[in-house]
């Protein structure tokens, strides 16, 4: 809670709850097969424990279910963990495949402005309820420039198998 206040890390740990019912009603709902199970999650250390303890301590402050344990489902032992219960996991892929059937995805396409539900290219303009920019840079980024200040980065995605 340090440096964003109460109500906001008390706002962050709700959405983070809403998140995980929204994709459990998703995956239901649409009868995705993506394996979807409730698990714990921990935050572990293998050397000290006492800023565990703070996190815990703010965790159950914020009426988030979580406890104190050294026995985790971790293949490997801890000196401490906190265990956050009702966490969920899934197979992304099979989950992203399910989605992507449903939706027109266009890629290598050159966006020359976004207004409103209505977003613009050389050739067409398509209108959408939900408009998604997944691009390396900031396309709306007034008055912030945040461009200016940015450096290329690379990250991957891998697939194993077993997921």
């Amino acid at each position: 809670m340090r440096g964003v206040g109460e109500k906001k890390a008390r706002l962050y740990a709700r959405a983070n709850e809403a998140a995980i019912e929204a994709y459990a009603r998703l995956v239901q709902t649409k009868n995705i097969d993506c394996r979807l199970e409730r698990v714990t999650s921990y935050l572990y250390s293998n050397i000290d424990e006492t800023k565990l303890k703070e996190e815990l301590k703010a965790a159950t402050f914020l009426g988030i279910d979580a406890f104190w344990t050294k026995e985790t489902e971790l293949p490997f032992a801890v000196a401490g963990a906190v265990g956050f219960r009702n966490q969920a996991q899934f197979c992304a892929t099979d989950f992203v495949k399910y989605i992507a059937g449903e939706l027109e995805i266009l890629e290598h396409t050159m966006v020359e402005k976004v207004r409103g539900k209505k977003v613009f290219t050389k050739d067409k303009v398509y209108t959408a309820d939900y408009i998604v920019m997944a691009t390396h840079y900031p396309m709306r980024n007034v008055p912030g420039f945040y461009f200016l200040r940015q450096h290329q980065e690379r990250s991957f995605v891998l697939e194993l198998s077993g997921c």
